[in-house]
């Protein structure tokens, strides 16, 4: 290779190293107003500033409820469960594990530990109760806010998909990894607000806490891939 071709090389690979370290910067600010944004809605469901809009789509979504509807609810309820995700990441960490995808496994364990820690507190720091569930659904103990369905599904499903989309180059296929996921993970949500075990103001909490946490650590996992570091 002459030298004016490596000069060329690293004068492209510097400048989209900047254009990447932009776009985290970009990116950490986005993540930082949207954290704003939580910190000021939950003061409001807190507050029982968003009663009215819980009640008004709980009795809309109810309003069209049917026994093979909550049957089919049921089922995509239990795909957000505690103990599914538990089981399925076991799974997929052992898998990574004999794959010896060290990356992958690392960045998969911190995200679900993490979010773990990050349910668990803030149900503890909001208490808020949960509301009368529907279809003599067996009540809750834990607390209502946020709806560990949704911080964990969204986590969950997002994080497995976005390591998957490491390995695949085609962004058709990574798009339609994406779309049914992305519903998927709505479907989690309005199946705990058809049941009546959470509010809707609860899966939003949820899905806010999901996307801060999920972003941070997406941009540091692009940092590090900027930076050349492999963890």
């Amino acid at each position: 290779m002459s030298d004016e071709r490596k000069i060329d090389v690293r004068a492209a690979a510097k400048s989209d190293a900047r254009k990447r370290i932009l776009m985290l910067v970009a990116g950490l600010m986005a993540l930082a107003a949207l954290a704003l944004i939580f910190i000021w809605y939950a003061g409001e469901v807190h507050e029982g500033d968003t009663e009215a809009f819980d009640y008004a789509i709980r009795n809309y979504v109810n309003s069209f409820a049917s026994p093979p509807l909550t049957a089919v609810i049921k089922v995509i309820s239990f795909t957000g469960k505690v103990l599914t995700l538990i089981v399925l990441g076991t799974i997929l960490a052992g898998v990574l594990a004999y794959l010896r995808l060290w990356r992958a496994l690392s960045l998969f364990l911190v995200t679900m530990g993490v979010e773990s820690v990050l349910e668990v507190s803030l149900k503890n720091w909001y208490e808020r109760a949960r509301p009368a569930a529907f279809f003599d659904t067996i009540p809750l103990e834990s607390y209502s806010f946020p709806s560990g369905h949704a911080l964990g599904s969204l986590c969950f499903y997002t994080i497995v998909t976005y390591i998957a989309a490491r390995y695949i180059r085609s962004r058709r296929t990574q798009l339609a990894m994406a779309i049914p996921v992305t519903l998927w993970i709505l479907a989690i949500g309005f199946s705990r607000i058809y049941l009546g075990v959470h509010y809707p103001s609860d899966v939003l909490g949820g899905y806010f806490v999901g996307l801060i946490w999920l972003g941070t650590v997406i941009m540091v996992d692009q940092y590090l891939s900027v930076q050349g570091k492999i963890y």
